[in-house]
């Protein structure tokens, strides 16, 4: 169990292939530092009675064309990340709000972007 100031990072739901790539995002539960989809989460709320989840949501953000790289520029290595090989990083945007959960609602609180962990 991660202790005070310990990094947690979930990736993926417990138990199904939800991402904070995924519509809703990624539910984290702050007891337990498990990881729920949007369809999960209710499931894991009566299990556990948790009701502070961290929502975690990554949004790719499309790269720019450049004018002066050309269209039939194809990579000359078989290498990913490096000059002449595959560039698979794309930039995406991180957003991290705090979901206080209650059987008869659910209320959000938006965490500033500048104020998130990474």
């Amino acid at each position: 169990m991660p202790g005070f100031g310990d990094r947690v990072r979930k990736t993926e739901c417990v138990l199904s292939f939800d991402t904070p790539e995924s519509d809703a995002g990624l539910f984290v539960s702050l007891s337990n530092f498990q990881g729920y989809g949007a369809d999960y989460l209710a499931l894991a709320q009566q299990r556990s009675g948790d009701e502070l989840y961290l929502n975690i949501k990554w949004k790719k953000i499309p790269k720019p064309a450049d004018p002066e790289k050309k269209a039939d520029e194809a990579p000359t290595k078989l290498a990913i990340g490096v000059e002449g090989g595959f560039n698979v990083r794309a930039p995406r945007s991180e957003l991290w709000p705090l979901m206080g959960s209650h059987p008869c609602s659910q209320q959000h609180a938006n965490v500033p972007e500048s104020g998130a962990p990474l």
